[in-house]
């Protein structure tokens, strides 16, 4: 079932997301789209997101890895938003 969070908007969002992708290739996840919106898929999870005007709106579409929980999950996701963030 999807859920979705809010992540506060980086200060420099196009920098934020080349570092994002780079950090999720490294990885060997998949991150697909812009510094507006996209698809990222990494250690089983899936996801969409959105730059709105305020913050960035994320919705985790799959977990093939049940033994995370979405509290889980979403933590990890905004520690990776943190550390690509500039």
């Amino acid at each position: 079932m999807p859920f979705s969070f809010k992540i506060e908007k980086p200060t420099d969002v196009k920098t934020t997301f080349q570092n994002l992708k780079a950090k999720v290739e490294k990885g060997k996840g998949k991150l697909v789209g812009d510094d507006a919106s996209g698809t990222i898929s990494v250690s089983g999870v899936d996801g969409t997101y959105q730059v709105l005007d305020s913050h960035i709106e994320v919705t985790i579409v799959r977990n093939r890895i049940a033994l995370f929980s979405n509290a889980v999950i979403e933590r990890v996701v905004r520690n990776i938003f943190k550390q690509a963030s500039v």
